[in-house]
């Protein structure tokens, strides 16, 4: 039998060159009313600033990585 215990949602997002689609994403995540989750992002080389907008986010959200 399952207790009550919240779960960890993991959502993996891998990513080349979408820096503002990967804000919206980011955003929808964070903007969802489950807080007991863990957002990995995994960058295949982008030449955009998609290295930049993940930093600032990491930077004030420790789930994501």
């Amino acid at each position: 039998m399952m207790s009550n215990t919240a779960f960890i949602i993991c959502i993996i997002v891998p990513t080349y060159n979408r820096a503002q689609k990967l804000k919206r994403c980011i955003e929808s995540v964070i903007g969802q009313g489950y807080d007991n989750y863990e957002l990995i992002i995994i960058d295949d080389g982008s030449l955009d600033n998609t290295l930049e907008i993940v930093s600032d986010y990491i930077k004030v959200n420790e789930k994501i990585i």
